[in-house]
């Protein structure tokens, strides 16, 4: 790793992130100056996030998401806003104060709390790790798709392009906000080194929005250990720590809109909600919707939640307030897609009228509605996919957020509880009805990683539970505080959460080393949280917001560059099926690659990301995209993508499969195509097969040398 590339990589990150953070200070100063302490900061960091994410779009709408542009446009951000604070100040001891913190109604749930982030930092930093010591390789969609989005946005500075990860339409046109993210760093500092790291920061992001949500109500603790005990859960960890999902990304932002929702209302009930405060949750909530499909169901009827009432109480524009700031950071992906192929959601049948959008039409994904009276696929598959998604005590999780769901619609204080109980709701109706990959038709094999989708649902209502409780008396609450304990503690005793029994291709987390080192520093977060806790009364309140950035810019000076060198040094080294390919792959830049037969194509980006690889197939001008089935199509595609080198595997490698991959002879009967690397995963028999090949490509291909038969 080059020490100056990195030196200026840091800069260059440090530079947008101080700008960012004075921008964000700066406007939720001027336009929420009552909105202070933790809510206040989460504000803060909502508003950084909307400013980043859609200077990028906007940027990458006409071809600059590159370093000097994002950088320079940050910067100017970061200046005019300060700039126009000092023009005109304000009097913020005049400002309306808004939902004051009531004190924790139970003392010891303080303690629970550190021990909850403590659990969530040591099982989420097993994977990290892992992932930092040989790549993200434990999940598809990381090297299918969220990853390969990231390296495109930071190869080509468009984010308004569609990129097709496969030879169909599948995933080309899902919202990307996190990807953008995972670019961004890809792009300033030279390489993904960030990207494993991104999910922990979402993850702090659900744990203090939680405790934000319920410390209004004196369950800030209280609320955040029932959040702790869902992001814990097996498959999030398996799926989220360490990798390209955005599982937690969606519910992050989720949670930081309903808790802005909530501080938003003045401690006076007669006096009106703050429309500033409920902007930023729209902000918030925006950004959700731009992270993940899943979110859609629970978004809507949030908004529904917030522009009907406002309506009715003759606040009209609070209502366009809302709209408009929802779709400012949550509308850009739907409206490419709309842009591109005239409909916002492709996948999804919408029309209005005689109007029909143009549909393209997935073959696979159905509703999990589909088996649910299905007595064969609870006994073989939803039953089992439970347990391993959520845990042993997989019914207490189910319990403890559906009984907060409608105890919150039933007992909850105020409106505003009462909508988010009722979006929890919504939202799990919508993940029983919307269309899953969940495997074969009546054998929803992979429901056990569709159990995620959830996440919004069980999240919303682990906070709202105790919120609720607190009018059923302090005893009750206590009995909620023990029931989230042992639900927590309970989930870790599942293996996959600490021995991370991956798929095939990835394998097993190396020896012992990475669990160790995640049970230390989940020692070291809750020894921190205790003295942290214990010098409360001695900090001023900089000094409290201060000490963190401290702590957090002499860890990266410290040990960044010693992180950045080894994980360079070892990312995708040993993967297995293609070993040898990625290997290859690991000291190549700036070259063209094609490939086709497999999902697993990042590493192939190679080690700074900048590697064009792309699935070779037939786009049609409606936004499908189909395989290509003749030698000369396939010759012609490799000509126009001016490719340096081909990768083709037998049909969805790593898997074993029986059909072949007439890609081999198109390409190596051609005298412009050479074989580098050929290798194969040992079968017990002829008949299945897992092969991969490496072929260079020297010169324009011949279309017209294909056999009539090809």
């Amino acid at each position: 790793m080059d020490s100056t590339r990195y030196v200026v990589g840091v800069a260059a990150l440090g530079v947008v992130i101080v700008s960012l953070a004075a921008a964000s200070r700066t406007i939720r100063r001027r336009f929420m100056p009552g909105l202070d302490g933790p809510p206040g900061v989460l504000a803060e960091i909502v508003i950084a996030l909307s400013v980043v994410i859609v200077t990028a779009e906007l940027l990458g709408t006409i071809g600059l998401f590159a370093p000097v542009p994002v950088v320079a446009v940050s910067v100017g951000i970061g200046v005019v806003a300060v700039y126009t604070q000092r023009r005109a100040p304000r009097d913020r001891d005049a400002a309306p104060r808004m939902t004051v913190a009531e004190p924790e109604k139970i003392a010891w749930s303080r303690y629970a709390a550190m021990v909850a982030v403590a659990v969530a930092a040591a099982s989420w930093s097993t994977r990290t790790i892992d992932s930092l010591h040989r790549g993200m390789i434990a999940t598809t969609d990381t090297l299918w798709y969220h990853l390969p989005y990231a390296a495109r946005f930071a190869q080509t500075g468009f984010t308004s392009h569609l990129h097709y990860p496969d030879g169909g339409s599948y995933t080309a046109f899902f919202p990307a906000s996190s990807e953008l993210l995972h670019g961004l760093g890809i792009l300033l500092l030279g390489n993904d080194v960030l990207s494993p790291l991104l999910n922990l920061g979402w993850l702090a992001l659900a744990l203090f929005a939680a405790w934000c949500l319920g410390r209004p109500f004196g369950v800030g603790c209280v609320a955040l250990v029932g959040v702790t005990f869902v992001l814990t859960t097996p498959q999030l960890i398996l799926d989220d720590a360490g990798s390209g999902l955005n599982d937690v990304a969606s519910v992050a932002l989720l949670l930081a809109s309903v808790a802005l929702l909530v501080n938003a209302m003045p401690p006076n009930a007669n006096e009106r909600m703050h429309s500033q405060t409920v902007v930023c949750a729209a902000l918030a909530a925006g950004l959700a919707l731009g992270t993940k499909y899943t979110v859609i169901a629970p978004v809507g009827l949030l908004t529904l939640g917030v522009v009907v009432p406002a309506i009715r109480r003759g606040r009209a524009v609070l209502a366009v307030q809302w709209t408009g700031a929802l779709l400012v950071t949550g509308g850009y992906w739907y409206l490419r897609n709309a842009l591109r192929v005239g409909n916002p959601i492709p996948t999804l049948a919408l029309g209005l009228g005689p109007l029909d959008l143009n549909h393209i039409r997935v073959a696979g994904p159905y509703p999990v509605a589909n088996v649910v009276l299905d007595r064969h696929a609870w006994t073989a598959f939803l039953l089992p996919g439970l347990s391993g998604a959520l845990g042993r005590a997989w019914w207490a999780v189910l319990a403890l957020a559906f009984i907060g769901c409608v105890l919150g619609v039933l007992r909850g204080p105020g409106s505003t509880a009462r909508t988010i109980a009722a979006t929890a709701i919504v939202s799990f109706i919508a993940y029983l009805y919307i269309p899953q990959n969940l495997g074969l038709p009546h054998q929803p094999f992979l429901f056990v990683t569709n159990v995620r989708y959830c996440a919004p649902t069980l999240v919303l209502g682990a906070a709202l539970l105790p919120i609720a409780a607190t009018s059923l008396g302090a005893r009750l609450l206590s009995v909620v505080l023990a029931a989230f304990v042992v639900t927590l503690l309970a989930t870790q005793i599942s293996p996959t959460v600490w021995a991370h029994a991956a798929s095939g291709y990835a394998g097993k987390t190396e020896g012992s080393f990475p669990a160790v080192a995640g049970v230390v520093l989940g020692i070291v977060v809750l020894v921190a949280g205790i003295v942290w806790h214990a010098s409360q009364s001695r900090l001023t309140n900089r000094q409290r917001r201060r000490l963190p950035v401290v702590v957090a810019v002499a860890g990266i000076v410290v040990g960044g560059f010693v992180l950045d060198s080894y994980y360079l040094d070892h990312r995708y080294e040993n993967v297995a099926g293609m070993t040898n390919i990625y290997r290859w792959a690991r000291n190549v830049n700036d070259s063209r690659i094609a490939f086709v037969g497999t999902a697993l194509q990042y590493p192939l980006a190679g080690k700074d990301s900048s590697n064009y690889v792309q699935y070779v197939a037939q786009r049609h001008a409606d936004g499908t995209s189909t395989p290509i089935t003749r030698c000369a199509d396939w010759r012609r595609a490799l000509n126009e993508g001016k490719y340096k080198f081909v990768v083709v595997t037998t049909p969805s490698f790593p898997l074993l499969s029986k059909l072949p991959a007439p890609q081999v002879s198109w390409t190596e009967q051609d005298g412009a195509a050479s074989l580098l690397i050929h290798e194969s995963i040992a079968t017990p028999s002829n008949a299945a097969k897992a092969e991969a090949w490496l072929y260079k490509i020297s010169d324009r291909m011949n279309p017209d040398a294909c056999g009539p038969q090809e």
